[in-house]
């Protein structure tokens, strides 16, 4: 009773004869790139691609029309409370050691390599109106190659490893 149609990015499973069915999403067979599941070591053959001038052009120009689509900060409600987190925000991220723009740009290296590290780097704010809270101080790209994924069995990041020391590794929360 049970009959199941392949279509490209989902399966759908029909039961009986009734209307009901079921999409499964099936990542694992539609990503059978050997690279992305490599748990990062083939990140350098992506790099060498970008060496193609038609390739990074392309890259280029899909990175400008994502990072030139305008954003803004909106809070979860109209409470005074949310409004306050809200304008934080707004403030943490003007006042970044580099610009949210540069770190919109770099992490669009994930177009580049199938994913972009990021280290999320806190300092006090020293003055003004949010003195004495803690802010991001810059958002730190990480070269893709350097690291590599230690996986679970479900392949969650257990943690992130030096490709050339395995001895050093990090916790994901600091990405």
């Amino acid at each position: 009773l049970l009959q199941k149609r392949e279509l490209s990015l989902f399966s759908e499973w029909h039961f009986g004869h009734s209307a009901r069915s079921v999409l499964v999403f099936q990542l694992d067979q539609y990503n059978l790139d050997e690279l992305v599941q490599n748990k990062g070591k083939g990140v350098r053959i992506y790099q060498d691609m970008l060496r193609d001038p038609h390739v990074k052009a392309a890259l280029e120009m899909k990175k400008a029309t994502i990072i030139g689509t305008p954003f803004k900060i909106q809070a979860a409600s109209q409470s005074m409370t949310d409004q306050e987190a809200r304008r934080f925000v707004e403030w943490a991220l003007d006042h970044m050691e580099n610009s949210f723009a540069r770190f919109l740009w770099s992490m669009m290296d994930a177009l580049d390599c199938g994913y972009s590290l990021h280290e999320r780097i806190y300092e006090s704010a020293t003055r003004g109106e949010w003195a004495g809270k803690w802010k991001l101080k810059k958002l730190s790209a990480k070269d893709p190659y350097v690291y590599e994924f230690d996986l679970d069995q479900f392949n969650n990041i257990k943690r992130i490893v030096s490709a050339f020391d395995n001895s050093v590794s990090f916790s994901p929360n600091r990405f």
